[in-house]
């Protein structure tokens, strides 16, 4: 079968992703994200980064640059209201949506984890922008709920079977 850029997107869409709400500015930009990652140091004290991919003609593209910081806030399964609001721009819900700030960065209130962030690169590729952030602080919820993953282009939770994993013999890895 030939390349398609039909077929990579759905081959894509097999992964399930944790979905995030990317946030920046005052007043509020917020965007759903599915693209996302973290690099995990070796040690405590290293530095800590996360990437996202944003759309480089977005809103919220403008208000990071602008402020140059954000935060990634990791929902809930609990949460799908707010990425429907969001991702549809359904104006009347937005406006229920509770935020938190913590070092003049918003965030959704009640999400699993926040990571908030100052920017330290971006690279524009294509009709999108890889936003590179140095992780500042941390906020996590008290009690966790299921994460949220976009899994073939559907919302879904995370079912509870647990997979052990074997660490190596220096012990388990605090990271993970």
């Amino acid at each position: 079968m030939p390349f398609t850029t039909r077929g990579f997107k759905n081959a894509c869409h097999e992964r399930a992703t944790g979905v995030a709400i990317i946030t920046s500015g005052h007043p509020v930009h917020a965007t759903v994200v599915t693209e996302h990652a973290a690099a995990f140091p070796p040690n405590d004290d290293d530095e800590c980064y996360v990437s996202v991919i944003v759309g480089t003609n977005g809103s919220t593209h403008r208000a990071v640059v602008a402020s140059q910081y954000f935060a990634l806030s990791y929902l809930s399964c609990a949460q799908v209201d707010i990425v429907d609001a969001i991702y549809n721009m359904r104006i009347k819900q937005m406006s229920k949506i509770r935020w938190s700030e913590r070092h003049n960065v918003p965030y959704v209130s009640g999400s699993n984890a926040a990571v908030l962030c100052s920017l330290k690169q971006q690279v524009t590729v294509g009709p999108n922008t890889i936003l590179v952030g140095h992780v500042l602080d941390v906020v996590l919820a008290d009690r966790a709920d299921k994460p949220l993953v976009n899994y073939r282009r559907t919302f879904r939770s995370v079912d509870d079977n647990a997979i052990p994993v074997r660490h190596p013999r220096h012990g388990r890895n605090p990271r993970l």
